[in-house]
């Protein structure tokens, strides 16, 4: 058979109730009648080859242990957003055992067959994560589509093998009772699709909802993984530039490809986070590669991929500041003041209004970067052997103006007092550490020096991002206390304070990371001089 949902994700921050109560409500003005169902809780164990071979067939193959008998459901993976239309195919299994290590298949019943029919007949499979699901269940209805049942699920679910846990309103279209609409199977299908439609209408103006990307199977393949993991640097070691650069943006394709659901979703503050950081090294990219020989002719293509990468790294950092800030007040401060509960509820509508900005920007500008991106490595790859220029002459001409650009914001006087030009010296510091990272292992004659400027611009950027967070903090907050908290001694005036302390600190911990980072700097320069000097030795 064939399951078809809309799934949606509750907006963080968001009290669950007042969402569901909210949909409720939507639905009966929109002549919807819903109905409540008996709720439930579920534990779901999923199971795959020790080779993986469900995954990468498309396959999720589910245990669920509810009461006797318990169920073996097998499903197509969906990567569609929101409307998930899926293969299913399910059976009973009289299995006392809850949530087995080891899966052994029934010999018969639809699972079995359809696995025995894919060549999986006697494979071994073994669990792969479980989650924990509160279910609570409504019945939708509406007049205009008779012998037509959607049911609804609000589904509270706990990773149990990663610490995750979200929200999910889950729509799925089934027959009600059994009986085709009035005028056949034709007219049952338009019948069902205008059904979805008016749902659709309905869910889509809630700015609490968020259009699931992920089905349960893959996020909860990806929970007891960092999402920083998803997005590493591994580059395979090239012999041109050309080269390099097709194999280094193929890589950033993927991983923009990776954090974009977590984005979308907004279920892991990271994902957010960690797409940015695409963006800057995408922008890092465009600095080493963009005007490289092997992208002659492409300068319309080099120009749309910034402009993508720029826009879409503006919305996601607008969320990601609210995100931190979020952070920095549930860690700081705590109780029940009121100046500090308006506070936070207003962060709360703020991260939902920046959020709905950025899932339109994701849904507008991914399409077109990772497109523009595919005809970039294939220009690139055109030239790789047509004799273009070895790694370490551009590399030390594209990434010595960034390192010497840094060298001179941090030389001027008076920077340590200098909130504003700190700033810009973090800028800096993330460009060449980007720019350090795509090409990093390239080069194993200037690999050490490298890694060790790498590592200590990544030091200095903490410390200036911890010292810029404060100062965006306070100033944030000081635009919201009146008067009268401040005399009060509200929880929010003793945030200003501690994010000031936060700030002079930093200060004083910047002297001596920038001495470190000198000595890396100094170290680098020179083996690259030395290097430079070499070839042209040889070249003489």
């Amino acid at each position: 058979m064939r399951e078809i949902e809309l799934k949606y994700l509750v907006a963080p921050g968001v009290p669950v109730n007042k969402v569901r109560k909210q949909i409720r409500s939507a639905l009966r003005e929109a002549g919807f009648r819903v109905v409540e169902s008996p709720s439930q809780t579920v534990v779901d164990t999923y199971y795959d080859t020790a080779d993986q071979q469900l995954q990468h067939g498309h396959w999720a193959l589910r245990y669920r242990q509810t009461v006797v008998p318990y169920t073996l459901t097998l499903k197509s993976v969906s990567s569609d957003a929101e409307l998930f239309s899926r293969r299913e195919y399910e059976q009973e299994v009289q299995r006392p055992d809850a949530s087995p290590a080891e899966l052994i298949l029934p010999e018969y019943g639809a699972v079995a067959d359809t696995l025995h029919g894919a060549g999986l007949a006697g494979q071994r499979f073994t669990a792969v994560f479980a989650h924990s699901n509160r279910r609570r269940r409504f019945r939708v209805t509406h007049a205009a589509h008779p012998g037509i049942e959607v049911e609804w699920s609000v589904d509270r679910v706990r990773v149990l093998t990663g610490n995750v846990a979200y929200t999910e309103f889950e729509f799925e279209l089934c027959a009600g009772n059994g009986k085709q609409p009035h005028g056949g199977k034709k007219r049952g299908s338009k019948q069902r699709k205008k059904m979805l439609r008016r749902l659709m209408a309905v869910l889509r103006s809630s700015r609490s909802l968020v259009p699931s990307r992920m089905n349960k199977s893959t996020r909860g393949r990806y929970a007891p993984v960092p999402l920083s993991a998803l997005a590493a640097d591994s580059v395979a070691v090239q012999e041109n530039w050309p080269a390099l650069g097709a194999g280094s943006l193929a890589l950033l394709r993927s991983q923009m490809s990776a954090c974009e659901p977590y984005a979308w979703e907004s279920v892991d503050p990271e994902g957010v986070h960690q797409m940015r950081v695409v963006c800057r090294k995408i922008d890092a990219w465009i600095r080493l590669f963009g005007s490289s020989s092997g992208l002659d002719g492409c300068a319309k293509e080099v120009a749309r991929l910034r402009k993508c990468s720029r826009r879409l790294g503006r919305a996601l950092g607008r969320v990601r500041d609210i995100d931190v800030h979020q952070l920095q007040l549930m860690t700081q401060l705590s109780g029940s003041d009121k100046a500090l509960q308006r506070y936070r509820a207003y962060l709360v509508e703020q991260h939902l209004y920046q959020h709905g900005q950025l899932r339109s920007t994701l849904s507008d500008k991914v399409p077109e970067l990772l497109n523009t991106a595919r005809v970039l490595e294939a220009q690139l790859n055109g030239r790789r052997h047509k004799g273009a220029p070895q790694i370490l002459e551009p590399l030390l001409g594209a990434i010595h103006p960034a390192l010497h650009e840094a060298l001179d914001i941090g030389g001027q006087q008076g920077l340590v007092h200098n909130p504003a030009m700190l700033h810009r010296l973090r800028i800096q510091l993330k460009k060449l550490r980007y720019q350090l990272g795509i090409v990093d292992g390239q080069c194993a004659q200037i690999q050490p020096q490298m890694a060790a400027l790498r590592r200590q611009s990544r030091r200095l950027q903490n410390v200036l991002g911890r010292h810029q967070d404060a100062h965006f903090a306070r100033d944030r907050v000081q635009r919201h206390i009146t008067d009268h908290e401040v005399a009060a001694g509200s929880q929010l005036h003793v945030f200003v304070e501690l994010q000031t302390q936060t700030a002079q600190l930093q200060r004083r911990v910047f002297a001596r990371a920038w001495e470190q980072f000198l000595e890396a700097a100094n170290a680098f320069t020179q083996q690259a001089q030395k290097l430079q000097t070499q070839a042209a030795g040889a070249a003489g």
